[in-house]
């Protein structure tokens, strides 16, 4: 994942979770199988087999880190593709 994409994926994220009355604190489960073990993510440090993160450690996580894993996870779980692919355009 391109490092120039993941802030406004993040504006994206921030919005929906907004719009869905979703807090930063909220916790989604990921599971280590789910996750591409050939890119650069620190977050793969953090496992075992699956591990609970709020939407605010996927975003620091994402933005602070560069993490690819957790932006893609972003992608994934909360539909901002297309919205972010607006919001640049």
């Amino acid at each position: 994942m391109h490092s120039v994409m993941k802030f406004p994926q993040a504006l994206c994220v921030a919005d929906y979770l907004n719009r869905k009355g979703l807090d930063l604190d909220d916790t989604i489960v990921v599971d280590k199988a789910d996750l591409m073990q050939d890119t650069w993510s620190p977050m793969l440090k953090r496992f075992e087999c699956k591990t609970t993160f709020s939407f605010a450690e996927l975003l620091e996580l994402s933005l602070g880190q560069s993490d690819n894993n957790a932006s893609y996870h972003n992608l994934n779980i909360i539909p901002t593709f297309h919205l972010t692919a607006q919001r640049i355009a």
